[in-house]
């Protein structure tokens, strides 16, 4: 006990002094805290045998044949591949997918993709003025305020609605209404009917030359998220495969599955280049019209992309923002449509959107669209994470292959087609 307690008091006595001898350790401010960049740098250390490899669902597709020109390596362990590409994201297994991996989709898209979402998003927002009027069936405030516009309406002859499943594409699952108090039992909306959109019909719409019902399906580009950069890509029209008679639902409908042939129809007439319509709007001249019609167009359907991106914004972070990795990208459509005033109105927002190349004017977007987006976001990857201004390389690499910056780390620039209006 003796030796215990003298070995103790040796202890505590020579504690003190040996405290009073370190020196204090200095840490640079700048250390305290690593900057996030710094940190989400860690997550993106891919694995040697994942580096350069990628893994496509389809297995042969156009994203595969642009990565293996470029040098990768295709797989079929999507665990094992640095890039991952899926045409259609339900198959995303999101809970084995990696950190480090880059993914053309983002866990939350359902909520610009799907009709319900995009919708309730959009109230309220700069993005509300292109969407047609619109009642969500399901919420009683707006079935109720349908079911009084619907008792007021005169029946007609004409369409005067469209009442779509929210879940659905293709121009599936819409119904053409003339008489709005079909969707009604009594006063209120029909059971059968309280999962649906209600969403006035456009009349009244711009038609090609030739006499037909068209829309415009653009395609624009998330090309990261840390921190943002979104593009505009271009697009297409698509036709009706015959004359607007106001008959039958594929005159109504510009849907690639509601023409005769579906997707595999190659009736050139039914998808038309975007410099058609700037050709027809620079022949007609309309009274009314703005002097540069095809700009007034141009710029709007690039400002919706826009109000519909910053639709989603919170406070703190863009609410579709990857939380499973640590960056993604994401190719995205817009389908719109445009009146005989050139008013442009916002259909929908496809997520994963096809791909088809089965007429010349979507080819030509297509085949040229996915090598080049690919080599922006690889552009993105490739980037030091001190590039400053961030995305420098990748968005001169973009501008250089036809895109036009619409988002970049929280601005919003004027598109081009703007400037002069």
């Amino acid at each position: 006990v003796t030796l215990t307690f003298v070995a103790l008091l040796a202890f505590y006595q020579l504690e003190p002094s040996r405290i009073e001898q370190q020196q204090p350790i200095h840490i640079e401010k700048h250390q305290l805290r690593p900057p996030a960049r710094a940190a989400r740098h860690v997550d993106r250390q891919v694995p040697p045998k994942a580096q350069k490899h990628f893994y496509s669902q389809p297995h042969s597709s156009h994203t595969a044949a642009a990565l293996t020109k470029r040098g990768w390596r295709q797989t079929k362990d999507p665990e094992e591949a640095e890039l991952l590409w899926y045409q259609r994201k339900q198959l995303i297994d999101w809970g084995h997918v990696q950190k480090w991996q880059l993914v053309n989709h983002v866990k939350r898209e359902r909520d610009i993709g799907h009709k319900r979402n995009l919708a309730r998003r959009l109230q309220g927002t700069a993005a509300q003025r292109w969407v047609p009027e619109t009642y969500d069936l399901l919420d009683k405030a707006q079935a109720a305020q349908f079911a009084s516009i619907a008792l007021e309406e005169e029946p007609s002859s004409a369409i005067k609605w469209l009442v779509k499943r929210p879940g659905t594409d293709g121009g599936k699952g819409i119904e053409l209404v003339q008489n709005a108090r079909d969707v009604l039992d009594g006063t209120s909306v029909k059971r059968s009917m309280k999962d649906r959109l209600a969403q006035r019909y456009v009349s009244d719409l711009l038609l090609t030359p030739d006499g037909r019902k068209f829309d415009l399906r653009v395609y624009w580009v998330v090309a990261s998220f840390r921190p943002e950069l979104v593009l505009y890509g271009g697009g297409t029209l698509r036709v009706s495969a015959s004359n607007f008679t106001g008959e039958g639902k594929g005159t109504h409908l510009t849907n690639a599955a509601q023409q005769s042939g579906g997707h595999s129809s190659h009736d050139e007439s039914t998808r038309r280049s975007m410099q058609e319509l700037w050709d027809q709007l620079a022949s007609e001249k309309r009274e009314g019209w703005p002097a540069d019609p095809a700009a007034y167009v141009d710029c709007h359907i690039r400002k919706t992309i826009q109000d519909v991106w910053r639709a989603y914004e919170s406070t703190e972070k863009h609410l579709l923002e990857p939380r499973e990795t640590h960056d993604a990208f994401i190719l995205l459509g817009l389908d719109v449509m445009i009146d005989a005033k050139l008013n442009v109105y916002l259909s929908e927002v496809q997520s994963g959107c096809g791909l088809p190349t089965n007429t010349r004017a979507v080819r030509d977007v297509v085949l040229k669209l996915v090598p080049d987006l690919l080599d922006v976001v690889l552009a993105v990857k490739d980037a030091s994470y001190n590039e400053k201004p961030p995305h420098a390389a990748a968005i001169a690499l973009a501008e250089a292959r036809g895109f036009e910056v619409l988002a970049n780390g929280g601005a919003t620039p004027e598109p081009g087609a703007c400037r002069g209006l």
